[in-house]
């Protein structure tokens, strides 16, 4: 493997990219459950385009750190290729252009198919991936990652592709929408938790140093755990809205188990101070979001 193409797998992240497939793989099967049918083109489609705007954030993100000096080699979490010279800024620069030049152009059969409500998403959703990190405002310095995370893989990703199966959004679907928002929030959380030091000395005003600094030193490992409990009400009450007794009973308990399997994941944070550990809790994060999606597609897909 080239220098260059395991710079780009590096820092394209795809321990990250299931946040990116939850919502798309939930919202499908949501349809399905409604209308009895989907468009596997447009899923497939649908699908490229989010995993792309995903990379194309990461690649952003590892460039852009790097230039405001974010990123620097005491830095807690994985490698970045721009930051340890593994490949040249510029081009991890041509990376992300290329990967958003390529997410646009499968985007406009969305466009197409969608109209202009899935116009206006698919652009927001290309700037929300550039300035999240880039340009002289990058919005995760203010504060604003967890929220981001949560309207993007939550809310635009949810109902965004709901409506290009159907041609309609409803209650559930934007309540369904919020779960993968959560859980990505929480994996937010868990980044910028693991970077509270690196952050706060480089003036980048996330919401775990804004927390700690209004409220207590430890307060930004409990926003993990916070967002992962409003996740599980979340799902237990879609649930409950469009199964029937039995069906949500069962998807209830069999959700529980397997949130207490992986309730180590969050308390270890509340535990234990930043470090490289919290790798592993960002990762499982990701797991428990993808494994619990993957769980109740199917049992909306069955229904």
């Amino acid at each position: 493997m080239s220098q260059l193409v395991k710079g780009f797998i590096i820092a394209a992240r795809p321990k990250t990219l299931p946040a990116g497939a939850s919502p798309v793989i939930l919202a499908t099967a949501h349809a399905f459950f409604d209308q009895g049918e989907i468009s596997w083109i447009i899923f497939v489609i649908t699908l490229l385009c989010t995993l792309l705007l995903q990379i194309s954030s990461n690649l952003i993100n590892d460039y852009y750190d790097t230039q405001t000096g974010v990123d620097t080699q005491e830095r807690l979490g994985p490698e970045r290729v721009t930051n340890t010279g593994l490949i040249e800024p510029q081009t991890v620069k041509k990376f992300f252009i290329g990967t958003l030049a390529l997410a646009f152009l499968l985007g406009i059969f969305l466009m197409n198919v969608g109209g202009m409500p899935i116009v206006i998403l698919g652009l927001a959703s290309i700037a929300g991936a550039y300035h999240y990190t880039g340009g002289p405002f990058p919005l995760s310095h203010y504060g604003m990652g967890e929220l981001l995370a949560l309207i993007f893989f939550g809310n635009i990703a949810v109902c965004g592709t709901y409506y290009l199966q159907t041609s309609t959004i409803n209650d559930a679907v934007i309540l369904l929408s919020l779960f993968p928002g959560l859980l990505s929030a929480a994996i937010m959380a868990i980044n910028n938790a693991r970077d509270i030091e690196s952050d706060a000395i480089a003036k980048k005003m996330t919401l775990g140093v804004l927390l700690n600094r209004a409220l207590k030193k430890k307060a930004s490992s409990w926003l993990p755990l916070f967002f992962v409990a409003q996740a599980f009400i979340i799902l237990c009450a879609h649930s409950y809205l469009v199964l029937n007794q039995g069906q949500s009973l069962a998807f209830m308990m069999v959700f529980l188990i397997i949130t207490l399997i992986f309730l180590k994941t969050w308390t270890f944070l509340i535990k234990n101070g930043p470090s490289p550990a919290y790798n592993d809790s960002l990762a499982r994060t990701g797991k428990y979001l993808f494994i619990t999606s993957l769980i109740y597609s199917g049992i909306l897909w069955l229904s």
